[in-house]
């Protein structure tokens, strides 16, 4: 029985291509996580404490910096990890100009499994 080599098929986009690509989504990903960051700061810096959680029942609406989202978001940040809930907004702020500028995107798997231990 004879066997057939496959003939290997050009990839479909060349290497420049691809890295110039590969590049973008990395901005992408830093442009997103730096609007994160921002609005997580918001959150935390404009949230009252004396603002009603979200999860008690009353005729009240909760409202945050962000609208509803802040008001959902700020009360398990600063109940459940507290003022390490900065944390959260400086990685992900850090890690937002890291990937804009290029500088160290490629260890981002790496050391971003490092962040919860530091919050």
């Amino acid at each position: 029985m004879a066997s057939y080599q496959a003939r290997s098929r050009d990839p479909l986009l060349d290497r420049t291509t691809h890295d110039a690509l590969k590049r973008r989504g990395r901005e992408l990903i830093g442009i997103c996580s730096l609007i994160a960051g921002f609005a997580i700061t918001v959150i935390l810096i404009n949230y009252p404490p004396e603002n009603l959680p979200w999860l008690s029942a009353t005729a009240e609406s909760a409202d945050g910096p962000l609208g509803g989202l802040g008001a959902i978001v700020a009360p398990p940040l600063y109940l459940v990890i507290g003022m390490g809930s900065w944390a959260i907004a400086i990685c992900a702020l850090a890690w937002g100009v890291r990937l804009v500028t290029h500088i160290g995107g490629d260890r981002i798997a790496g050391r971003i499994m490092f962040a919860p231990i530091a919050v």
